[in-house]
């Protein structure tokens, strides 16, 4: 159509247009075409992954808490953290709760199911504050982010999500990345195996990735089930809070830090802890569970970036590479979302 435009043009003006210029015309206006469709493209992929977008400032918002918890660890024991920051964070659901009206009463299976994530959470804040006090804060937080890989298994088995082949690998490449970052080298060294500090944070690391990864299909669960996401965060952190409460009274651990900066910083772990969860509840309404918490794990990035700026502590060897063999695998799980969403569309 536009040579036989350009054609009549030339017999009614009389002038003879090159026939390359003709061809020039036509290549410009097929690269306009092609950029808008590019750019219309990248907006509708923006908009549908909006929720995978508000993750990753969920885990700026986790990879802030860990910085402020390994301060916090310096004053005061993991198990009085764990409980301040549960009891943070259930004041904060308390305002959106009156706001909107929300209801409190669930179903006896929905109830259980609360129960199991709560008992869950005060394990896991207890377990990953340990890990917090004993590794470096990026070290942890690298271990801990392998539960990606559980949660894609779990999910495979319990929620029926796809789980590929890549996701396989990827579980190999997270297993190098951990063995790297346990210091194998220092761990299996005689008789300072059982007694070491190593040991217990690398321990406490691998037991607050598998608690994390069984909250968080349990946490699907109820989103599938459209239990309100305010809700069903008061219920966990109510539960979390009591039983550190009571862990707190048997080992006679209440105390409160001794400086009004640390107490400060406590309190700010408890919020950016209840901002994280938030966004990932409203990102589990939408999207599969280990595509998820896939996402969160780049907050592992950020806790070096930060532990870099702010306690000035640079990452070695070990960390470096077992830190790049858990982003792979991330990577690895995140090529199969894509192929997933292709699929779907």
């Amino acid at each position: 159509m536009l040579m036989d435009h350009l054609a009549k043009k030339m017999e009614y003006s009389g002038e003879q247009i090159p026939l390359k210029q003709i061809h020039d015309e036509k290549e410009d206006k097929k690269k306009s075409v092609t950029v808008v469709e590019y750019f219309k493209t990248a907006l509708s992929l923006f908009w549908e992954r909006r929720y995978l977008l508000l993750v990753v400032l969920g885990a700026f918002f986790n990879a802030l808490r860990t910085l402020l918890s390994k301060v916090v660890l310096f004053h005061i024991d993991p198990v009085m953290t764990g409980w301040t920051e549960r009891t943070t964070m259930m004041i904060c659901c308390v305002p959106a709760i009156l706001w909107y009206r929300l209801s409190l009463r669930t179903t006896v299976s929905l109830t259980a199911a609360l129960l199991v994530t709560g008992v869950l959470s005060a394990a896991q804040i207890i377990l990953i504050m340990t890990s917090y006090k004993y590794l470096n804060v990026g070290d942890a937080g690298a271990i801990i982010s392998c539960n990606p890989i559980i949660i894609g298994i779990l999910a495979w088995i319990f929620l029926s999500e796809k789980l590929r082949p890549v996701d396989l690998l990827s579980c190999v490449v997270a297993v190098l990345g951990v063995m790297l970052l346990s210091r194998p080298s220092e761990i299996f060294d005689g008789s300072a195996f059982l007694l070491s500090n190593l040991m217990l944070g690398f321990t406490a690391a691998i037991g607050g990735a598998f608690s994390i990864a069984i909250g968080g299909v349990l946490k699907r669960l109820l989103c599938i089930k459209e239990v309100n996401k305010h809700v069903s965060l008061l219920y966990v952190n109510f539960i979390g809070a009591l039983i550190c409460s009571i862990i707190c009274t048997i080992l006679e651990k209440w105390q409160l830090p001794n400086t009004i900066t640390a107490s400060v910083f406590l309190v700010l772990s408890g919020i950016c802890g209840y901002l994280n969860n938030l966004m990932i509840m409203i990102a589990l309404c939408h999207e599969k569970a280990y595509h998820v918490f896939v996402v969160n794990t780049s907050s592992v990035a950020m806790v070096y970036m930060l532990q870099y700026i702010f306690l000035h502590v640079s990452p070695d060897i070990y960390s470096t590479v077992g830190s790049t063999c858990v982003i792979l695998s991330v990577v690895l799980i995140s090529r199969t979302k894509t192929e997933n969403t292709e699929e779907e569309d």
